[in-house]
């Protein structure tokens, strides 16, 4: 099965719509997984490459890699505009992001374990971000 990269990052973006700090704003824009900031502290990650990964590399494998660098470059673009960690996790701390995945979902979070995570995210079924046959 080969990821849609526009389905990709549709999904990814109401994930994250639902947990990033005002005065952000996610969506996708086609294959674009964009995050949006008044001032400019936005960024665009162009997912159209996944679709040329064929059977190269597993679905889950790929989508897992996929949320990590969303995770990260979200993070980023939070803490870098606002000069504070984000999420918070306890004062002046902020945790680190984390995923894992099974045979049917990914799962995203901040925080030291998924357990014990700052900020949890709802999973990615991977049957939702497949090419439809």
């Amino acid at each position: 099965m080969k990821i849609s990269a526009s389905r990709l990052a549709a999904t990814l973006a109401a994930r994250f719509a639902a947990v990033v700090p005002p005065p952000f704003g996610v969506r996708a824009d086609g294959t674009d997984f964009v995050v949006d900031h008044p001032t400019g502290w936005g960024l665009t990650m162009p997912l159209e490459w996944i679709e040329d990964e064929g059977e190269e590399r597993d679905t889950g494998q790929l989508a897992e890699l996929i949320a990590s660098n969303a995770l990260e470059s979200v993070q980023d673009a939070v803490c870098e505009s606002s000069d504070e960690p984000w999420p918070q996790f306890a004062p002046h701390v902020m945790p680190l992001p984390g995923t894992r995945r099974d045979a049917s979902h990914v799962y995203l979070w901040y925080g030291p374990s998924e357990h014990s995570a700052a900020i949890s995210m709802e999973p990615i079924p991977l049957a939702s971000v497949v090419h439809l046959e």
